[in-house]
């Protein structure tokens, strides 16, 4: 499959990453150039949006020029203004997501409660050297202390926060059926609450809390909390706020990734492989010279979780290479890599994809038909 796609992939690779060099852009340009009339953009854009990255690719593209060699000058405009739309919306949209984080922490700030802010609003911060254009984000997802949970959910319904979900016409929350809060309850460490916006570029507000950074049944367990060790203070949206130290916050990427990735209702939605999440990962070692190689191994040999986490960082090498050091991956690879291609533990279901390569898996269209249904109620 990727051969047929093999300068589409090749050229979204290259323009998936901010800030383009020099050298970078004119090998784009020289790709565009040499292959005029092999690439399919109509598989490029759905695979960069499938991807989470339409908003960077339409950015970078509009920033340096790089559109379609195509012989109607019409259909080169069409596309510029694909991009822009892609691009003004994203930036918009981010815009309001953290406008309202910035009340929630102040609210938070104000109670007296420590809230720590992960993945979307922090990584824009610092991976992205605080860019709102480059990442997309779809909701707000927090951590406390244990302790402090049921405080953080009240204040959040004070603010028109509640636990349920969205409604056919998008206008109201509905309550979790009785099956749906059971399931929720037993199998979904994350509380939920939501909050209808009027904006025209966010349905939803949707702030998530984290319990615990995998599932049940994972056979993996990192429960929220550990402030003390596990975090620094910063400044965020002009609110203070929490962010977990670099080596965790590594940690917190990889997991999450693996999570997703291996996830049957992940790969259901076709939410478990985002090239986003990779980039993520590479942007944030890139950005982070304090990260200690040497801190991340003793913490994942404590929190036994070499594995996850060697999944994420392999497979962003082959995405990205060159960003994490070759010896960086040597003390976490297990000597089985044979779960690098299974999925469904979490699930019960011990799944192995047949694709000849990750390419491969990771563009498929119908990846998703190639694994049993999810059998998850939220």
């Amino acid at each position: 499959m990727t051969e047929d796609h093999r300068p589409d992939i090749e050229l979204l690779l290259l323009a998936a990453r901010p800030r383009l060099t020099v050298t970078e852009v004119d090998q784009i340009g020289e790709l565009i150039v040499r292959h005029a009339a092999d690439l399919d953009w109509g598989w490029l854009i759905e695979q960069a949006h499938l991807n989470k990255v339409l908003p960077l690719v339409a950015q970078n593209f509009l920033d340096h020029h790089l559109y379609p060699t195509l012989p109607d000058s019409r259909l080169r405009f069409r596309y510029e203004q694909l991009f822009r739309l892609v691009a003004d919306g994203n930036s918009a949209r981010n815009d309001t997501l953290l406008r309202e984080l910035a009340v929630i922490l102040r609210t938070f700030e104000r109670e007296g409660i420590s809230a720590l802010v992960r993945k979307g609003a922090v990584v824009i911060e610092e991976a992205y050297g605080g860019d709102r254009r480059f990442r997309s984000m779809n909701d707000l997802d927090l951590m406390f202390e244990p302790e402090d949970v049921a405080r953080a959910i009240a204040v959040l319904e004070t603010l028109g926060y509640a636990r349920g979900k969205a409604t056919a016409l998008r206008r109201t929350i509905a309550p979790l059926s009785r099956s749906e809060a059971v399931y929720a309850r037993l199998k979904v460490p994350t509380v939920t609450l939501l909050r209808p916006s009027t904006d025209r570029f966010v349905d939803y507000l949707v702030v998530d809390i984290c319990l615990n950074q995998f599932l049940p049944d994972s056979g993996y367990d990192l429960p929220a909390g550990g402030f003390a060790h596990r975090a620094r203070p910063i400044s965020l949206c002009g609110e203070p706020a929490l962010m977990f130290t670099a080596e965790e916050m590594v940690i917190d990427l990889a997991v999450h990734l693996f999570k997703e990735a291996t996830t049957l209702r992940f790969i259901e939605s076709g939410k478990d492989l985002c090239l986003s999440k990779f980039l993520d990962i590479a942007q944030f070692v890139k950005s982070s010279p304090e990260l200690s190689w040497p801190t991340l191994y003793e913490r994942c040999a404590r929190y036994r979780i070499a594995e996850p986490v060697y999944f994420a960082l392999h497979f962003t090498d082959l995405l990205y290479p060159g960003v994490i050091p070759a010896e960086v991956l040597v003390p976490l690879r297990p000597e089985n890599l044979e779960y690098l291609n299974q999925f469904g533990a979490a699930d019960k279901h011990h799944g192995t994809w047949s694709h000849e390569s990750f390419l491969d898996r990771m563009f498929d269209r119908d990846r998703a038909t190639k694994a049993p249904p999810s059998r998850a109620l939220v």
